[in-house]
């Protein structure tokens, strides 16, 4: 990525941290993302979730498309079915310069697999919000 798109683009993601809709929508990726991570590590498609939800594969591909807004229940639900625990906690915010450190495009590098484990057990990684 160009370093002057870069430096322009910096503020206006400082911003948007702001607001609740960004963090909604990390929370709405974040766990659509794990959903995948699960499904990748029991060796499962779309369509056996699509099985084990009792549904059809249409519905699930509306669940993963980054747009559904999840019920506390379908998240508990989804979880089980994929021998997962989902844990729902508040924490105190911290200040800004401690923020989440989210990156540009350019400095992400590739995500290394990790077994699954329960958030509290690692609470340095769980997100702000």
């Amino acid at each position: 990525m160009n370093p002057d798109i870069n430096e322009s683009f910096a503020p206006i993601f400082e911003k948007s941290k702001q607001s609740d809709v960004f963090w909604e929508e990390l929370a709405i990726l974040s766990f659509t993302g794990s959903i995948l991570e699960r499904l990748k590590a029991l060796g499962l498609s779309k369509t056996d979730l699509a099985d084990r939800l009792r549904s059809s594969p249409a519905y699930v591909t509306k669940l993963l498309n980054g747009r559904n807004n999840f019920t506390l229940r379908t998240m508990v639900r989804i979880g089980r079915l994929l021998k997962s625990e989902v844990y729902i906690e508040l924490r105190a915010a911290v200040a800004r310069s401690q923020s989440a450190p989210y990156v540009l495009a350019q400095e992400v590098s590739p995500v290394r697999e990790f077994d699954s484990m329960p958030v509290s057990d690692h609470a340095d990684l769980a997100l702000a919000a």
